[in-house]
C-alpha cells in the first residue's frame, strides 16, 4: 500500500530485503508482466491515484477542467472508479490512505494546515470525523493499517509554529505522540502492520528538509533514523511495507542538477543504518525485494531485482508490442503486479494515463 501526501513532498509504500527467487546458481531472474492496462478514469477528469493497498483497492482524486476535486474509489486495477461520499459541508475532500479491508482515511478542508481528520469506515459510507482532543483545533489522517490502526498530525494548541504526530486506534481514541527534542514539527505519516510508527521531524512545515524519524512507543519523543554516511534528506520516508515495515526514501533529486542527488535509501528497521539504493528514484518494494520507480529525470520506469543491483527499464519486462512506454512505477501489489503512470500509443494517437502490469513471474 503506499500513500502520497500533498505537503512540500509526495509519498509512497512496500516490503522485505529478502532476495526470494534466486535460481542455485546466484543467478536473480527478472520479473516479467503482461501487457499493461489503462486504468479507468471518469472522461470529464484527469486523475491522480493517492493510495493502493496491497489487494489493489485504490483511492485519488479526480481533477476538473475547473481545478475542482472529487474523491475516488477502485475495488480494483481493473474496475470501474466511483465516486467517495464527501462531508455535507461542501468542504473539498482529500483521501490519503485505504487498507485493505476497504477503510478510508484523509482530510477535509481547502487547507492542509485548517483541515479536519476524516474516516470512510466503507468506500459506500461517509466519511466521519476522527476525535480532535480538547483545545486541539486542526488535524489530518495520513495512514491506516491492516488493524485499523491511523497516524496523522494534529496541531498544538494556542501555538502557529508546533505540530505533533497523533494514532488513531479507534476513531474516537487518539494519542498524541512524543515531540522531538530538536524540532518544533513532528508528523506522523506511516503505521505498519507491527505497528512501526514513521514520520519527520522539521523546522517549518513546507521546508524541504524533512528529516526520517520514528516512534518506538505512543508516548515517547519522535526519534532521528539514521542516514548514510551523512547524507541529507530531503521528504523524509517516502514509503514503508505495510507487513513488515521496511521503510524507503526516495532521496533528493535535481534533473537540471545531477551532481545535486543524493541516494535512495533503505532501512530494513527503524532504527537500522540505511542502504543506498543504486542510480534512479526508488517508490515501492515488493515482498520479494523487488523495487520499483523511475531513473532520475522520472522518463522511464524502472524495476530493482534487489536494492543493491542497478536499475533495469520496466519497459523492457512487457511485450514489445504493447503500445505502452511506462515512466513511472509508483505502488506494488502483494503479487509484485505494479501500477504507475506512462503513455500509450493507439493507432498513432498517445493517450497519458496510470497503468496497471500485472506481475507473471
Amino acid at each position: 500500500m503506499k500513500c502520497i501526501f500533498q505537503f512540500a513532498f509526495a509519498v509512497v509504500l512496500m516490503t522485505s530485503l529478502g532476495c526470494g527467487g534466486i535460481g542455485s546458481d546466484g543467478h536473480i531472474p527478472s520479473p516479467r508482466y503482461e501487457t499493461p492496462t489503462m486504468i479507468q478514469i471518469p472522461s470529464q477528469f484527469q486523475a491522480s491515484i493517492l493510495s493502493v493497498s496491497t489487494s489493489g483497492k485504490m483511492v485519488g482524486l479526480g481533477y476538473d477542467s475547473g481545478g475542482a476535486t472529487t474523491p475516488f474509489y477502485w475495488a480494483s486495477p481493473t474496475a470501474i472508479p466511483q465516486q467517495l461520499d464527501a462531508p455535507s459541508t461542501g468542504e473539498p475532500t482529500y483521501p490519503s490512505c485505504i487498507n485493505d479491508s476497504g477503510t478510508i482515511v484523509g482530510r477535509t478542508g481547502s487547507d492542509s494546515l485548517l483541515s479536519q481528520p476524516i474516516v470512510w469506515a466503507t468506500p459506500s459510507s461517509s466519511p466521519t470525523p476522527l476525535t480532535i482532543p480538547v483545545n486541539y483545533s486542526f488535524g489530518s489522517a495520513h495512514w491506516i493499517n491492516s488493524a485499523g490502526q491511523i497516524v496523522g498530525m494534529i496541531d498544538e494548541p494556542n501555538s502557529a509554529n508546533r505540530i505533533s504526530g497523533a494514532i488513531w486506534n479507534s476513531p474516537t481514541d487518539v494519542t498524541i505522540l512524543g515531540q522531538s527534542a530538536n524540532h518544533p514539527l513532528s508528523i506522523a505519516t506511516f503505521i505498519s502492520d507491527k505497528g512501526d510508527i514513521f514520520g519527520f521531524d522539521s523546522d517549518a512545515y513546507f521546508s524541504q528538509f524533512q528529516f526520517p524519524s520514528y516512534w518506538t512507543n505512543q508516548i515517547g519523543p519522535s526519534l532521528p533514523m539514521q542516514n548514510a554516511g551523512g547524507t541529507m534528506i530531503a521528504g523524509g520516508i517516502s514509503s514503508i511495507n505495510q507487513r513488515t515495515g521496511v521503510a524507503l526514501s526516495v532521496g533528493l533529486y535535481n534533473p537540471f542538477d545531477l551532481s545535486s542527488q543524493t541516494p535512495g535509501l533503505i532501512w530494513k528497521s527503524a532504527n537500522s543504518a540505511p542502504a543506498k539504493v543504486s542510480s534512479g528514484i526508488p517508490y515501492s518494494i515488493g515482498d520479494d525485494g523487488v523495487i520499483v520507480g523511475s531513473d532520475l529525470l522520472g522518463n522511464h520506469a524502472t524495476v530493482w531485482q534487489r536494492f543493491d543491483k542497478l536499475p533495469i527499464d520496466l519497459n523492457q519486462m512487457i511485450p514489445k508490442s504493447s503500445g505502452w512506454i511506462l515512466q513511472s512505477a509508483q505502488f506494488q501489489l502483494s503479487d509484485g503486479s505494479v501500477i504507475g503512470f506512462g503513455t500509450q500509443t493507439i493507432a498513432g494517437v498517445p493517450t497519458d494515463g496510470w497503468f496497471y502490469a500485472k506481475r507473471i513471474l
